[in-house]
């Protein structure tokens, strides 16, 4: 091996399948390693796990014991490097013990030049390292006051630049030849915390992570109160979301950082995915641990919290996912690659988690492995093993998600703004497509424009209610549709037609406007005297509906009826509505009976935010012009405008 400590080899790492588990533990000369060691023996005092501290089996192995091998040349140094981590990996393999090892990288004396220590044959024995990154302050005063060691003397800077140094290697080196590497941060360098890493490492296989998600994936089914026939599985990143989030996830970590090394400034992902482990599972579990050394550097559950606070929904899939969760028969489950934790907040935000599972990764031993594989591996165990009557329908955006599209029966491929969209998707598509992939598209921004040939990738225009029947057969098409036959008779006039606007008014209110707005507990009078568990609207006593006069007024009289505790108004005008009006209100609901260009309600909405920039406002109608949602200045504010919804019976 190179002696220059910053030479990375570059080798395609070697498969770990079979291997035994042999994990490294390194870090600075006084960071504890012997004493984590020993604490670890006593810990586990069983057969199934090893215990070798790297110095003293070379000293009980080399002719005159440690104090000889310090005098011996490079080459036999090496040698005899190599014949000790050999004879471990090869007990480990004998005993079929997960085997923990104490070792160094280099050495390097304040002033001179540093001495790389480590042989390409530990990086052919080792699977898992952990680096111990204890302060650089603490260190030195460790070894100040070690009375057993005479350690020389060093820098508190020189001591912060070796261990940077040897980290930043480790990691190039780890990713380099398929090792998982984790720091272990002084708060959680506990005999607990890393034992329990440890015991992750010992159990955990990929087929292991496999049946575990098979397992979460069958309580999600099982528990529906009517048994799904239909699936629709959707991707997170860049198919539900406009931005990565795990991109933004990283970015929050980084402002945090209170030094700058080459893994902050560096999107850690991005570094990840792109050596040479590539989208591999082993790359996967090593995100997790990521996740792991973010989670212990930071609150976890606080990053989590800021990322999903300025994420960005595509409201064609929000839309779309409302549509076919209304349905009994319909399940709907978020797979993402990245932390459960973020999209559970994501979709709590939108009140949308109550029905929506979401299976997902995070720190190692919080959450599953999810790979690309894997979520195909689940697309096909709800097809084959589920035998769902009607499909599962997945939607994804990049080449990560090919392989759960061509699992899917039915696969649509989500096509966002060409800036920020995969670039590789369109060959893989491709490729995908020529062999055998039957899939569609929709364009989810009014700039984007449509992957490979329309002829050869179909564009479906809507995720509508229309699609929505076509596709997976919701059965409360048929309610829609009776109730704009009421509407739609020309023998029914007058009251009995402002009845009809009012049940539909009624009828959106119950099934999509508590789907955006959410429900909130509230005591009731039971029957028999005493107080019981009831829901309302969310902020229902804050919430004002806004009939649009005169052609809103009907349907919104039945909202009213849904939601008894709300204000309601009527406006010819948009300066109809005050400040006063407005004054504790927390959501804002506007009621017109068509659509058309959406001139009139787009200067509703424009005055409204013009009072309360921030106040959520959901717009209902009973007919809405389908080119309106598509195109022109209606659909971009829908699109850019935060906390605006639309909720209507009919596109046309």
């Amino acid at each position: 091996m190179d002696n220059d400590a910053t030479a990375v080899s570059t080798e395609a790492p070697a498969s770990n399948k079979k291997k035994p588990i042999v994990i490294g533990v390194y870090g600075l000369p006084g960071s504890g390693k012997s004493f984590l060691l020993e604490e670890l023996k006593y810990g586990y005092r069983h057969e199934q796990y090893g215990f070798y501290e790297g110095s003293e089996l070379i000293g009980s192995l080399v002719p005159g014991g440690l104090e000889a091998f310090k005098k011996l040349g490079k080459k036999k140094q090496d040698y005899w490097r190599k014949l000790v981590i050999d004879k471990i990996g090869q007990e480990a393999a004998e005993s079929g013990k997960t085997t923990i090892v104490s070792g160094h990288l280099m050495f390097w004396e304040e002033g001179e030049q540093s001495t790389a220590v480590y042989t390409q044959n530990d990086l052919h024995v080792y699977t898992h390292i952990l680096y111990l990154d204890v302060p650089a302050e603490l260190i030195a005063a460790r070894r100040r006051e070690d009375i057993r060691r005479c350690r020389p003397v060093v820098s508190i800077k020189h001591l912060q630049e070796w261990q940077d140094t040897e980290k930043r290697i480790l990691r190039q080196l780890c990713y380099s030849q398929g090792i998982l590497f984790l720091p272990i941060l002084p708060e959680v360098l506990t005999n607990i915390r890393v034992s329990m890493l440890i015991h992750d490492f010992h159990k955990h296989t990929e087929e292991g992570n496999l049946r575990r998600a098979e397992l979460q994936l069958d309580e999600i089914i099982l528990k529906k109160h009517i048994q799904p026939k239909t699936v629709v599985v959707i991707d997170g990143d860049r198919t539900l979301s406009v931005e990565d989030t795990g991109a933004l996830f990283w970015r929050f970590h980084r402002s945090l950082q209170h030094t700058i090394t080459e893994a902050t400034e560096n999107d850690p992902l991005k570094m990840l995915f792109s050596s040479p482990l590539g989208y591999s599972y082993a790359a996967f579990l090593q995100a997790s641990l990521l996740y792991e050394e973010a989670s212990a550097r930071e609150k976890f559950e606080d990053l989590c919290t800021q990322t999903a606070s300025v994420t960005t929904l595509y409201r064609t899939i929000v839309n779309f996912i409302r549509l076919a969760k209304g349905a009994a028969h319909v399940a709907v489950i978020v797979m993402t690659c990245g932390p459960q934790r973020i999209w559970e907040k994501i979709l709590d935000s939108q009140g949308l988690l109550d029905e929506i599972n979401v299976l997902g990764g995070g720190p190692i031993g919080s959450g599953l492995i999810v790979t690309p594989t894997l979520k195909a591996s689940l697309v096909a165990r709800l097809r084959d093993v589920h035998r769902l009557s009607v499909c599962v329908c997945a939607l994804g955006d990049s080449p990560l998600d090919l392989p759960m599209l061509k699992t899917a029966d039915r696969a649509i491929i989500v096509v966002g703004d060409e800036k920020i969209r995969s670039k590789s998707m369109d060959s893989a598509l491709s490729d995908a497509i020529d062999d055998g992939l039957q899939a569609h598209q929709i364009l989810l921004h009014v700039t984007a424009s449509p992957r490979l040939d329309t002829a050869k990738l179909p564009v479906i225009q809507s995720l509508d209610s229309d699609f929505v029947e076509r596709e997976i057969k919701t059965p409360n098409l048929h309610t829609a549709r009776l109730l704009m036959t009421l509407a739609r008779t020309a023998g029914i006039k007058g009251h009995s037609l402002r009845q009809a606007y009012a049940r539909i008014g009624w009828y959106l209110a119950v099934h999509y406007l508590t789907e955006i707005l959410g429900l909130q507990r509230e005591p009731i009078p039971h029957v028999h005297g005493h107080l019981t568990e009831g829901y309302i609207l969310r902020d229902e006593g804050d919430t004002l509906i806004v009939a649009l006069m005169r052609g809103g007024e009907p349907m919104a009289v039945g909202i009213s009826e849904a939601f008894p505790l709300a204000a309601f108004l009527h406006a010819f005008r948009p300066d109809n509505i005050t400040k006063d009006h407005l004054t504790q209100r927390r959501q804002v609901v506007l009621v017109d009976s068509m659509i058309n260009s959406g001139k009139t309600i787009m200067e509703f909405v424009q005055h409204i935010r013009e009072i309360n920039g921030a106040i959520p406002i959901v717009i209902v109608a009973v007919v809405v012009q389908y080119a309106t949602t598509s195109k022109g200045a209606f659909a971009q504010m829908l699109a850019s405008r935060p906390r605006l919804s639309l909720v209507a019976l009919r596109l046309c």
